[in-house]
Parts: structure tokens; sequence; C-alpha cells
């Protein structure tokens, strides 16, 4: 399916269309309940990093949006993406997670949408990034089972 505004995107891995960030699949069950699995954007640069996040969110019940860095997450929010949370990288180029949580303050782009950190940069990092409007951090390296379980205090499931 492709829809008039979608674009195409081609991957070192993969060929798809990417559906306008305005576009959600709305899933029923037979009695019609709505079954739409809320949205979690990934914001981080490690491609591993990313895609074991994905998995281990869409195992759970999650649609999961990415971004590479902090720019490309910002852009995802402007053009519509309302995810439950954010799953924020601090340490990544061309925009870090201080900087994202910084424009994303100044603008108030998204400034509803909990912030979680993801990282290894330390207390000092973590601390900085709450100041800047996170709600939580989790360590790097990950406990898959336990980023879950905070992504379901804040989006359910």
């Amino acid at each position: 399916m492709t829809w008039p505004s979608a674009r195409y995107a081609r991957t070192e891995h993969a060929d798809f269309w990417l559906a306008p960030s305005n576009v959600r699949s709305r899933r029923t069950d037979k009695e019609g309940a709505d079954l739409t699995m809320p949205t979690v954007l990934i914001v981080e640069d490690d491609p591993d990093i990313r895609t074991l996040e994905r998995h281990a969110l869409e195992g759970g019940g999650y649609d999961v949006a990415v971004a590479t860095n902090g720019r490309e997450g910002l852009q995802r929010l402007r053009g519509g993406a309302v995810p439950c949370l954010i799953l924020l990288d601090l340490m990544m180029p061309v925009m870090d997670g201080l900087a994202f949580l910084a424009e994303r303050r100044k603008t108030h782009i998204g400034e509803d949408i909990p912030v979680v950190c993801v990282t290894a940069g330390g207390p000092e990092l973590m601390a900085r990034a709450r100041e800047l409007g996170a709600i939580a951090c989790v360590d790097k390296p990950t406990d898959f089972e336990d980023l879950c379980e905070v992504v379901r205090q804040y989006c359910g499931r």
C-alpha cells in the first residue's frame, strides 16, 4: 500500500515505503474495540541498539518509530508524530540527547511527551538530562525486560 504523500526509502538492508507521520493504522477486534498499539519513539544512533530496542518493544505490543539523532527526532515530532514515550540516547552525532531536550524545551515541541534517557553517560549526564526534562534515565547496557517495564509505566500494555 502506498499513500499520496508516502516516501520511498532505501537503506543498506531494505527498501520500503514510509507512511506520512500522520497516518496511523487502526486495528479493531471482532467487536470493534480499538487495538491500535501505542507508539514509542526511539532516538538512537547505534543501529544494533536501535534494532534490539525496537524488537523488544514490538514484542511487548508497541508500535515503534525511530530517529538516528536528536535532529531527526525533532523532525518526527514536528511532522506530527505523537508517541506515548520517547526513548532518548544522550550521546549521538549531529544533535545529542541534551541538545534535543534543550531544543524541545525552547520550542515546546512534544513537551508533553515523557522522555526516558538510555545512556552509558554516567550520573552527571543523567542529572543534566533530568534538569532538561527527562523523567527517568536507564543505564546502558540495557536489560530489555526492565526497559519494557519502564515503557509500560508510561504507555500501558
